[in-house]
């Protein structure tokens, strides 16, 4: 029987004790503990919850598919598109069409001299805004849905108006241009 020699004997205690370290490190540090973590020189400050919030998301975080409510929060960088419609060539009603109710501005600019106009909605949608500018000279502008009474707005002055289900309500005064 061999014999083996004394370096032979430290290098096999060398390898058991390598192993058993890692297997201790293995074990102690399987739930890693991390004070700062930065990637590409950026600190991460967000919690490990805030990141799982975001599991499964894909392109931009709040889309119309991943919406949030948010409140209580100051956002910075949001970007708001308007789009606007104008309306009233002398006729008394403007008929609103499918484009038309998803603008977010409708303009009434001119129309029959000292009549009522009407802005009129045909199956509008429950929580659609519309900021209304009454930009006539001397009619007021009427926005609702087909057959009911709706919003009246004075000449000079915009309103932001929405659609509850069944006609249209004023959120907020007159503002005066």
């Amino acid at each position: 029987m061999k014999k083996f020699s004394v370096f032979s004997k430290l290098f096999v205690a060398f390898i058991l004790v390598m192993f058993a370290v890692s297997a201790v490190f293995a074990a102690r540090y399987e739930d890693l503990n991390v004070t700062k973590l930065r990637i590409g020189g950026t600190e991460v400050t967000a919690t490990a919850a805030e990141i799982n919030k975001l599991d499964g998301l894909t392109g931009d975080v709040l889309d119309s598919t991943n919406t949030k409510t948010v409140s209580g929060k100051t956002i910075s960088g949001l970007t708001v598109t308007i789009s606007a419609a104008n309306g009233f060539n002398s006729v008394a009603d403007w008929v609103l069409s499918a484009v038309e109710m998803l603008k977010t501005l409708l303009i009434a600019e001119s129309g029959s001299s000292g009549s009522s106009l009407n802005i009129i909605s045909v199956g509008g949608t429950a929580g659609r805004v519309h900021i209304v500018r009454n930009a006539t000279t001397n009619s007021t502008v009427t926005i609702k849905e087909s057959g009911k009474t709706g919003v009246s707005i004075a000449v000079g002055t915009t309103a932001v108006v929405m659609h509850n289900g069944t006609d249209y309500v004023r959120i907020t005064a007159d503002a005066t241009h």
